[in-house]
């Protein structure tokens, strides 16, 4: 099983482009994303993107949150996957658009690392925003990966990508495998939060 690996995140910023050019990753439209886009699609207010150096000060990984709406699912889908929804056009979501490691650091935990982050991440945004799935457009190389942590296809936008959900409400339910991880990041946040706070105060 991954075990949490000890990163630094930072929010996308021009300081560090540097990094970002140095990025490489297997797939091409992930390193392209982070190269040509993230930075005016977050300029914008379209997306934010977090990048995650290791204790090297070396970028190793990146991932790109934005709100969604994940259109009406099949009956048959939710029966299957016993969840309880209403009757709606779509269900509130926050997209996780690009998850990416360089290829240089690969099987190294970083992968989970920043999954667990964005787990920790949305369930604090729907405690002040309705969110009921983490939607993704996983790869057909990643499905597996996303299965891993219970995300469930609903649909195939094309031959290259498989349209999946976590839904939030489940993260209570996470496997005891990553229950320990998610945990630790919780307290994390909170301790940073605590600090920030304090730090603001002695200003």
């Amino acid at each position: 099983m991954a075990q949490l690996v000890e990163l630094r995140d930072e929010v996308l910023s021009t300081d560090y482009i540097e990094h970002i050019q140095n990025f490489q990753c297997d797939e091409e439209g992930v390193e392209e994303f982070l190269k040509e886009h993230a930075l005016r699609l977050q300029e914008n207010n379209m997306t934010v993107t977090r990048l995650f150096f290791n204790a090297s000060g070396e970028l190793v990984g990146y991932f790109t949150l934005f709100n969604d709406a994940v259109p009406r699912i099949g009956k048959h889908k939710i029966e299957k996957e016993q969840w309880a929804l209403p009757n709606s056009k779509f269900f509130p979501a926050i997209r996780l658009h690009y998850i990416g490691v360089d290829k240089r650091y690969t099987k190294q935990g970083i992968g989970h690392t920043m999954l667990m982050t964005v787990f920790a991440i949305c369930e604090d945004i729907a405690q002040y925003s309705g969110c009921v799935f983490i939607s993704v457009e996983a790869l057909i190389d990643a499905v597996g990966f996303y299965e891993n942590y219970d995300f469930k296809i609903i649909g195939r936008h094309d031959k290259a990508f498989h349209n999946m959900v976590f839904k939030l409400e489940e993260i209570e339910d996470i496997d005891e495998d990553y229950e320990a991880d998610y945990e630790e990041l919780q307290s994390i946040s909170k301790l940073e939060e605590v600090q920030n706070d304090a730090g603001e105060e002695a200003s």
